[in-house]
């Protein structure tokens, strides 16, 4: 695939892949299970952009298809022409922590819906997921509600740490949904005939709005950075979000600059040539 021509998206915009059927012709499992775990790698680390792509070709690999193994040779061949993409932190924005949550409805095969978010920090994400729900939502809001369960766990987690290390995010809970409906249901503590039925697991959204733990806003579609995490986009969306995830290209120069300059702490103390900070230190305060 490394002569391949490159793809501009991971996946075919509105892709839905389904299972095998008895007519359709199988690919060799193995090295479909490799394909995708080489990309599930590389989106574990460094690519959100790939979260989504990954979500709907990790589900096929005990019978693949080739309808299956193209749309996993799209995501490698989407690798080969952003190779030098990777995720920015601009220390002048600080450490300001922004979550975006998503739910596209019904999209899975059993009409289950899936949930997107990201979490960026200096203007770059740190913490993005692309899941299938684990129940079917009977309603557009519902999906979103889930959803927003998923980051509000994960937000809760982010926010803990940060603390542990020392810093001050009481002022950093928000988390932006295009849902007015599922904003409007977390501030409601009424039961309605429409909402009855949702588990009680999700009203621990509820819970912490009341409390203060966490605050919903309202962010247009066009602005909602997780959307990427749901669905295949078109090229020129796609390419936005990406941007708006703290992704940039690093050309060549800016690899042999960052090979030679200092190295930079990352979990550990050995062989940094920069001194590590406490949290007690003036630069943090």
């Amino acid at each position: 695939m490394q002569d391949s021509k490159p793809a501009k998206t991971p996946l075919a915009t509105g892709t839905k892949l389904i299972k095998a059927s008895i007519s359709d012709i199988l690919s060799d499992q193995q090295e479909y299970q490799s394909m995708v775990g080489s990309q599930m790698y590389a989106m574990l680390a460094t690519r959100p952009d790939l979260a989504q792509s990954i979500q709907q070709i990790s589900q096929f690999a005990e019978k693949p298809t080739t309808i299956h193994e193209k749309a996993v040779k799209q995501g490698l061949r989407y690798l080969n022409g952003t190779v030098h993409e990777g995720i920015t932190y601009n220390g002048n924005l600080g450490l300001k922590l922004m979550c975006w949550s998503d739910a596209y409805w019904g999209a899975e095969e059993g009409r289950k819906s899936v949930s997107g978010y990201v979490f960026t920090l200096a203007g770059g994400a740190v913490s993005w997921s692309s899941k299938k729900q684990s129940s079917v939502a009977l309603s557009s809001t519902e999906s979103e509600y889930m959803a927003l369960l998923h980051a509000l766990k994960e937000q809760i987690w982010i926010l803990h740490r940060l603390k542990e290390a020392g810093y001050n995010v009481d002022d950093e809970n928000i988390i932006y949904t295009d849902s007015q409906s599922a904003i409007t249901l977390a501030h409601n503590p009424e039961h309605h005939a429409r909402t009855k039925h949702i588990d009680i697991q999700y009203h621990f959204i509820r819970n912490c709005v009341e409390d203060g733990k966490t605050s919903l806003e309202y962010c247009p579609t066009g602005d909602m950075l997780a959307d990427g995490l749901t669905k295949a986009l078109g090229p020129e969306r796609h390419k936005k979000l990406v941007k708006m995830m703290g992704m940039n290209t690093w050309e060549s120069n800016d690899i042999t600059n960052l090979r030679e300059s200092p190295k930079i702490r990352s979990g550990s103390n050995a062989g940094t040539s920069s001194p590590v900070l406490s949290p007690d230190d003036d630069a943090l305060k």
